[in-house]
């Protein structure tokens, strides 16, 4: 039987919620028990407003738009019908527009000798999806040699990209490093609305996984996007990487689960014994087993057997799921949950690693309560002779929030 932990229960939740973790589970090859949980679902009085709301918010709102137009479209009422199909729409042209970005990318890459990987984005969708509509992304991502950097951008700059520099306006100024100092480069394009980022690096050097350049080249493979090929990570390492980027973000968004359900159950072989190798050598195995007990435990998938013996010899990946699923199925509005603070910590596997990450906790908070988002602005827009009040005004939205008197941003139709 599935891993089941405690508050991970989707019966309790709303049928709302129960109706859309079963939609995000759905493949083509769904169990006739699946399909007619869903039928089941679909058959009681939906807040419909409210579904669209919970994937929205946990960014599976394009998934659950294409599996529910594919398999139940007869079951949905008119208007929540035309609302999918509105996203879908716009997912869509933005998905294309971004293929053919990649493949001008690689060809111009190719010609000029330039190694490449795809992290993420066309690559994950290729490897783990059904359909090029089912997963929402934002960037490209693209993975090259150091010292191949000043060509890969020289190369790009040909292509009518630019660097975000320091100077620029631009909302992302945020995540730009030195190009010799961090691991990644932003750059923009006057015709898309996405971001092609270069990296030399999966991480910074700060960071608690830092993968050699060797290790990274030596554990690749090529997926197919039509006629295209894509290199990108091997099975075990993008489970890996996908694993520590959920629990980076604390798994806040469904999409993540969903990426590793799906790569669960399309294996092909999946190497068991060198995903935790890889875990042991890079001291994330609680990540690592973090995510496969929460993705079989919210999609009702059996646990690999070979992860089962080193599960049971870390009972502290139960009890973080647990916690995961608390603030992930969560119904009422978002806050700044204390239990996230200590899960930061816990996911670590050493207690030097999780002592040095309490300590690294404080000045997180502080500068999460205080730094003003883009939510905040559109509460209230303040002039910018004013725009240091944002650092009073975000505790009081994010205090109201947590206690029901502030709706949370709802999903556009």
């Amino acid at each position: 039987m599935p891993f089941k932990p405690i508050s991970s229960s989707v019966d309790e939740h709303s049928v709302e919620m129960q109706l859309l973790i079963a939609v995000a589970a759905l493949r083509p090859t769904m169990r006739a028990d699946q399909r007619q949980r869903v039928l089941d679902l679909l058959q009681q009085s939906i807040d419909w407003e409210k579904f669209l709301e919970f994937a929205y918010h946990l960014d599976v709102l394009i998934l659950i738009a294409y599996n529910l137009n594919q398999y139940f479209r007869n079951e949905l009422p008119p208007e929540t019908q035309k609302r999918l199909e509105n996203n879908l729409s716009a997912q869509a042209i933005q998905n294309m527009t971004s293929v053919r970005a990649l493949v001008a990318i690689l060809r111009e890459f190719e010609q000029h000798d330039i190694a490449v990987l795809n992290f993420k984005g066309p690559s994950l969708l290729a490897r783990c999806y059904d359909h090029i509509m089912q997963r929402h992304y934002s960037d490209l991502d693209f993975i090259i040699h150091p010292a191949q950097y000043d060509l890969a951008v020289e190369r790009l700059k040909s292509l009518g990209y630019r660097l975000v520099t320091e100077n620029s306006d631009s909302f992302w100024n945020r995540n730009v490093y030195d190009a010799r100092k961090g691991y990644h480069q932003a750059f923009t394009h006057p015709d898309v609305a996405f971001l092609v980022e270069i990296h030399w690096r999966i991480t910074n050097e700060g960071y608690s996984m830092v993968l050699p350049e060797a290790l990274m080249w030596s554990n690749v493979q090529t997926v197919s996007w039509g006629k295209v090929g894509i290199k990108t990570f091997s099975d075990e390492l993008l489970l890996l990487l996908l694993s520590a980027h959920g629990a980076k973000h604390k798994w806040d968004a469904l999409k993540w689960v969903c990426d590793i359900g799906f790569l669960l159950q399309d294996q092909r072989g999946l190497d068991w014994v060198k995903y935790l190798d890889l875990a042991r050598r890079f001291r994330c195995l609680r990540r690592a087993l973090l995510s496969i007990v929460l993705a079989c435990s919210l999609f009702d998938l059996p646990l690999p057997p070979a992860l089962v013996p080193e599960i049971e010899r870390e009972p502290e990946v139960k009890r973080l799921c647990d916690l995961v699923c608390l603030w992930l199925l969560a119904e009422g509005n978002e806050g700044v949950l204390p239990e996230k603070l200590g899960f930061m910590a816990d996911i670590y596997d050493t207690p030097w690693q999780r002592f040095q990450q309490r300590l690294d906790i404080f000045p997180i908070l502080i500068g999460r309560l205080l730094q003003p988002s883009e939510r905040d602005r559109e509460i209230i827009q303040l002039p910018n002779a004013l725009s240091f009040l944002y650092i009073l005004i975000r505790p009081l939205r994010l205090l109201l929030q947590r206690l029901g008197l502030l709706k949370r941003r709802t999903v556009q139709s």
